[in-house]
Formats: structure tokens, sequence, C-alpha cells
């Protein structure tokens, strides 16, 4: 060999690195993690061990999957995951978990309307069906800690809920009020309700924040639909008046009834009065509703305008907008066909459509139209459930406290498990019920 050659080149083997996107395949991400000090290594957590992948890459990670050791170790961690419910894990607070479970419970109890006699009977069960639960054996929940939960915490935080919807990114949304009027006793008593359109939420939105004491219709009618609804009453009326229509057994009856004529003048009567009073407290000439049933989505898009006409109601101006309106209505008229498919009222259509698309203009004026109520059917609602809340059985529930009631029942529209699952969450509602603060008679004189 020539001593001029040159020299042979050592081959550089390329060294792999541990890849985050390993983390992302179902098979690993319950237990592979990356190791701080060695970009080339991996670590199992549920074998507690480390190994390279400097050579073989993700190979290396399906190889050390594949051992028996491995599958020995997660079969184990399988099988013993119903055991780790019994335990609080040592991150979280033991006591944040205990009141999270007691607030659960008494929601649970207010939904199904049980009574706090019932609910204290089950606390102090609890610990004994559930012997080897920690929580559980825990808990104490006598009637008066709940009354007092449910009416300092829980339904404080229930209106506070409310109160924020209606504050949306700093700015105020439209609202309305409305109330009735019950007697309980000697006592009158007024629901105060409101309602709005959360369009980051349930679309047109029931509340209760208030219920104040002084010693069932549809309840779903929506403003754009008020007008047609009105419309076509007035209009059967006036067909029945027209062709003396008063039901098929009343008009044979009349055939055969002595002065059966006098009975029909007189229930044409009947017919011109209905019409007079509708006609007097329903302008169908010039009613806002009117006005507003042209932005039923089921009747297709709104010209530009009809929505100028409907933000004058409300005092929105929409002239100095006018492109940016039209923009938005284009918009509106694209995605018309697909929310057509849909087959839903028309305030659940702008609801998809809000959601889905930036329309500030179009977001501002159905926030005040769909805030507007048809009916006094949620407070009439609210007579009824507490109605079956008080009874002569509970009657020693105070306002107060059935106010309390009505405000969690209505404005926590949660599932008993998801709330649960927010009180938990919720460190600021735990540390309300965590707190002395809310015994008020523990400060009294």
């Amino acid at each position: 060999m020539s001593t001029d050659s040159p020299p042979l080149k050592k081959r550089k083997i390329r060294q792999c690195t541990f890849r985050k996107e390993w983390r992302s395949q179902p098979e690993y991400e319950s237990w592979l993690l990356p190791v701080d000090d060695d970009a080339t290594a991996a670590r199992c957590t549920i074998c507690a061990s480390t190994f390279t992948v400097k050579f073989d890459g993700v190979s290396a990670v399906k190889h050390h999957a594949s051992t028996q050791k491995h599958k020995q170790k997660s079969l184990a961690s399988k099988q013993s995951a119903t055991v780790k419910k019994f335990f609080v894990p040592a991150i979280s607070s033991a006591e944040d978990h205990v009141t999270a479970a007691e607030l659960g419970t008494i929601f649970h109890g207010i939904k199904h309307n049980y009574s706090y006699l019932s609910m204290d009977c089950g606390s102090k069960l609890a610990p004994k069906v559930f012997s080897d639960s920690d929580i559980a054996s825990r808990m104490r929940l006598g009637r008066t800690k709940m009354e007092h939960l449910v009416k300092d915490v829980l339904a404080p935080y229930a209106v506070e809920c409310i109160v924020e919807k209606l504050r949306p990114a700093g700015r105020n949304l439209p609202f309305a009020l409305s109330t009735d009027a019950s007697n309980k006793g000697n006592r009158k008593l007024f629901p105060i309700a409101v309602r709005f359109y959360d369009v980051s939420g349930a679309g047109i939105t029931d509340a209760l924040i208030d219920f104040s004491i002084l010693t069932l219709e549809k309840s779903h009618l929506e403003p754009t639909e008020l007008y047609a609804v009105m419309t076509k009453l007035r209009k059967q009326l006036i067909n029945r008046r027209d062709d003396m229509f008063f039901g098929v057994k009343a008009n044979l009856g009349l055939e055969i009834l002595p002065g059966g004529q006098v009975a029909k003048l007189e229930f044409l009567n009947v017919y011109d009065r209905a019409l007079a009073y509708l006609e007097k407290w329903f302008d169908f000439e010039n009613s806002p509703f009117k006005m507003l049933a042209e932005l039923d989505l089921r009747k297709g898009a709104p010209t530009t305008l009809v929505v100028i006409n409907a933000g004058n109601l409300f005092g929105i101006d929409f002239q100095e907008e006018g492109d940016e309106l039209y923009s938005e209505l284009c918009l509106l008229k694209d995605a018309l066909p697909g929310l057509l498919k849909c087959d839903e009222k028309s305030s659940s259509m702008w609801l998809k459509f809000l959601k889905a698309v930036k329309c500030p203009l179009l977001q501002n004026l159905m926030e005040h139209v769909y805030s507007i109520p048809c009916s006094n059917a949620f407070v009439e609602r609210v007579f009824s459930v507490m109605g079956n809340l008080w009874t002569d059985e509970r009657n020693q529930l105070s306002v107060p406290m059935v106010k309390a009631e009505l405000c969690v029942r209505y404005n926590l529209v949660y599932s008993c498990e998801e709330f649960v699952k927010m009180a938990r969450e919720n460190k600021k509602l735990i540390r309300a019920a965590k707190s002395n603060s809310k015994y008020i008679f523990k400060f009294r004189e």
C-alpha cells in the first residue's frame, strides 16, 4: 500500500434524541416521558426506569413496550386503578375534596327536591356504606350547615354567575326584567327574573336574580315569532266568525236547539268581543314585533334596511357602519342554506351563526332582540316549582331559604356529576364554603 494514500474516514453515526410527538401516540402517552438531563434517553413511569433511544429512536420505545416486564407492570397498574379513587392525591387538598363532595351532595338534593332531613340522614349513612372512602368518612352535613351553605354560598354564587354573563369582556349585555305576584299564606311574593341572549353560551337565557316579599304558557316564544303567532290567532277568530263556526258539536246542537239563530248571534258577539280585546292590546299595524318578525331566519336573510330599522327600535345607529353591516349580512346570506338544513328555531340558527362567524354589529342587535320576554311564563314556572318545594311537610322553610334554592336550581345549569367536577376546580367557591363567615349567627351578640 502506498504511504501517500489518504487515511480512511470513520463513518459518523447519527444519534437519535427524544421526540415530543411520540407522547401524542395513544399507546405511549400514559407512560412515556423525556429525561431532563439526557436528550437521548426516555423514562417509563410504569416500570420506573430509563432506557436509551440514542441508536434506535422510536424503535427503542416499541421494544421497551413489548418487554415482559413492561407488560406485567402495565397490567398491574390497570388493576390497581380502581383502588386509587379512595386516596386523595398528595398534590391536592384533602379538605377541598371533602368540601366539593359536600357541595355536590347539597346540589343533588336541591336538584331532585330532597328534604334537608333526608340529606342529613344520607350524609350520616354514607360513611357506613363507603367505609373505605376517606372523603365519605370526613363529610359532615347537618341540617343547619346545609341550609347555610345553600343560602350563603351556593345562592350568591348562582346569582354571581348570571351577573358575570351579563358583563362579558367588559361590556354590558342588554337584558329584560320580568316579575309576577303570588300569595303564600298572608305573604305576597315577587320573583324577579332576567332574560338575555348569551351568544357564547346557550342563547336565550332565563335566570332568577331575586325573590322579593311584601308584608303554564309557552315559555320559549321568541320576539321574532310573536307577531306571526298573534296574526294567526286573529285570522283564526275572523275565519270562525265569518264562517259562523263554533265547533262541530256546537254547530250540530244549534241546528236542533229552539232559538238556535238567537244563540248564533250571541256566539258571534263573543268572537267580536275577543277580536276587539285582541286589537286593543296588540297593535297589528304599528307593532314593533311586526318589524322584528323580519329577522326570523326561517323567512330568509334580512335586508340591510330591515336591520337598520330594527336597530333604531333599540337606539342602535347603523348609519355610520353601513359598509361593515352589509359585509356581515353577506356572510349571513352565504351561511343561511346550511343553517336552514338544521330545521331549528330562529334563535338557535342565529346562535350557531354568531358563534361561528365574528359579526359584532349583528350580534349587538340580536342580543337586544332576544332579551325581550314575550310572556311571563318563566316567573309563573318559578311559582310552580316553588309550590313543589314549599310543601306542607316543609312549612318551616323561610323566604330567604326558598329564594336560595330557586336561584341554585335555575341559575346553575349542571348535572349533578358536572357540578361536583366544577366545584373541585373552583377554588373561590371552595374557600367560601370552608369559611366560617357563612354562619352569620355566630357573629351576632
